[in-house]
C-alpha cells in the first residue's frame, strides 16, 4: 500500500514535536528523541507521571496517524497518548475510530464539514444525549462524540444547559475512626514493631496475607471514566436519575489471594451466586491454602505460618479459628478497618486492577484466566515488599497517631 504523507502533515508532526520538547524540558523530565527518517522522530518518556500536556484534538489525530503509519495498534497508540496526556488524552475508542479511518485511507485529521446540520441544538438531539447517558452514566464527551450523531460541543451545552447535568468522580471515602480505634491501631502497629525488630526476616518470611477482591468485567481505565453524569432531571423535570449508579461492567468475580514474601500462593476464584461464609473460608483454608503451602513452601509449614487477614466475619469465625489452631498456625493481631495496614490492599490488589483497566470481559473464564496472568506478572516482579512493607506502614501509623494512611 502506498502512503502519501503530505507536507502539511509533516510540519504538523514537528511542530508537536516541538510542542513535546518544550513541554518536557519545561517539566524537568528528559526526552529521547531516535531518527526513525527523514522527517519524523519517535518520542519516549524517561520518566512516571509526569505534568500532562495539553493537545488539540487534530494535534492528536495526527500523532494517532504517525503512530499507526509505524505499525503500531490501537490499544498501543493510546497508552502512548495516556502516558504523555493523562486526562486529555482522547478515549479508546475514539483512537480506535481513527486507526480505521486512517487504514482505510483518510490522510486528513481535520473535521469532515458538518454541512446540513443545524447549528442549534434541537429535541431530537436532547433526547438522543439523555438517552445516551441515561445508559452510559460514566460516559466521556469523546464516547458521546463517537457514538452519537452529536459533537463534542453540542454535547457539552446540552448536558449543562438543557439537562442540567455535572460530572462527579467518586472516591473512596474512609471509615471515620473512633478515638479507640485509631489507638488501637497505634497499639497493634508498635508491638508488629517491637517484634520485627526482635525477630528480624524471620518474622517477615513467616507472614502470609490473604483477603478477597472483586474483579469487574469491566475496570474502567480513565479518571473520566470513574466519573458519573449527575443531575435532579433531563431538563423536564418529570425523568428523574436514579441514585444508584449503574455499574459499566455487567459481572464481577470474587477472587480470594494469597501470598507470601516470596510469591503467590493462592488465586482461587468463587463460583458466582456464592457466598464467602466462614465454612466456605475453612474450607479454603484446608483445601486450597494448606496444600499449596505444603507444595510451595515446605518448610514454612516446620517454622510456622504467620497468618495475615482482616477481620471479616468469615476470617474470624469460630470454625476458622480451631482449624488454625490445629494446624499451629498464628494469627497476626489486624486493628478492624485498616485496609492501609494490610499488603493485600496498600500493596496487591491496586497494581491487579491496573493491570486490567479498560479491559473488558465477556465471561468469568475470561476473567479468571485474565486474573491468573495478571498475578503471574506481578509475581515475577516480586512480592517482597508487600510482605516487608509492612514495617513502613506500621511506622507511618504510629507516628500520624493512627491516622489513615494515603496509598
Amino acid at each position: 500500500m502506498e502512503v502519501r504523507v503530505s507536507g502539511q502533515f509533516h510540519w504538523m508532526v514537528h511542530v508537536i514535536l516541538q510542542k513535546l520538547m518544550s513541554f518536557f524540558s519545561s517539566s524537568g523530565h528528559s526526552l529521547f528523541l531516535s531518527d526513525l527518517g527523514s522527517s519524523a522522530h519517535f518520542v519516549t518518556m524517561a520518566t512516571a507521571n509526569p505534568t500532562t500536556a495539553e493537545f488539540s484534538r487534530e494535534e492528536q489525530r495526527t500523532v494517532i496517524r504517525f503512530l499507526f503509519l509505524e505499525g503500531l495498534k490501537g490499544a498501543e497508540i493510546h497508552r502512548r497518548l495516556v502516558a504523555v496526556l493523562g486526562d486529555n488524552a482522547m478515549c479508546l475508542q475514539a483512537v480506535y475510530k481513527w486507526v480505521e479511518q486512517f487504514k482505510s485511507g483518510r490522510n486528513s485529521v481535520q473535521d469532515a464539514p458538518r454541512s446540513g446540520r443545524p447549528s442549534a441544538v434541537n429535541d431530537d438531539q436532547v433526547a438522543e444525549i439523555g438517552e445516551f447517558v441515561r445508559a452510559n452514566r460514566n460516559c466521556t464527551l469523546e464516547d458521546i462524540e463517537v457514538q452519537t450523531s452529536v459533537n463534542r460541543e453540542t454535547a457539552r451545552q446540552i448536558l449543562s444547559e438543557r439537562l442540567n447535568m455535572r460530572k462527579l468522580k467518586s472516591q473512596w471515602v474512609p471509615h471515620t475512626l473512633t478515638e479507640d480505634q485509631a489507638k488501637q491501631r497505634v497499639e497493634l502497629s508498635s508491638l508488629h514493631l517491637q517484634r520485627a525488630r526482635r525477630e528480624g526476616e524471620l518474622f517477615f518470611s513467616r507472614i502470609v496475607a490473604g483477603d478477597e477482591t472483586w474483579v469487574a468485567s469491566f475496570e474502567p481505565e480513565l479518571p473520566q471514566q470513574l466519573a458519573v453524569w449527575r443531575g435532579n432531571s433531563f431538563g423536564t423535570g418529570q425523568v428523574q436519575l436514579a441514585e444508584r449508579v449503574k455499574p459499566k461492567h455487567e459481572f464481577k468475580v470474587m477472587h480470594i489471594v494469597f501470598f507470601d514474601h516470596l510469591g503467590l500462593l493462592l488465586d482461587h476464584a468463587v463460583p458466582r451466586n456464592t457466598s464467602v461464609t466462614a465454612v466456605y473460608y475453612r474450607d479454603i483454608l484446608r483445601e486450597k491454602l494448606r496444600p499449596a503451602i505444603r507444595k510451595k513452601r515446605p518448610d514454612l509449614l516446620e517454622r510456622g505460618v504467620i497468618l495475615l487477614h482482616d477481620n471479616a466475619r468469615p476470617h474470624v469465625a469460630g470454625v476458622v479459628s480451631s482449624l488454625l489452631a490445629s494446624y499451629g498456625w498464628e494469627t497476626l493481631d489486624h486493628p478492624p478497618y485498616s485496609p492501609d495496614l494490610s499488603p493485600c490492599d496498600f500493596f496487591l490488589f491496586g497494581k491487579l486492577k491496573a493491570k486490567l483497566r479498560g479491559r473488558r470481559f465477556g465471561t468469568e473464564e475470561a476473567i479468571n484466566a485474565a486474573t491468573k496472568q495478571a498475578l503471574t506478572e506481578l509475581a515475577m516482579e516480586g512480592f517482597r515488599d508487600g510482605i516487608f512493607g509492612l514495617q513502613q506502614q506500621w511506622e507511618k501509623c504510629v507516628r500520624t497517631e493512627g491516622r489513615y494512611l494515603e496509598s
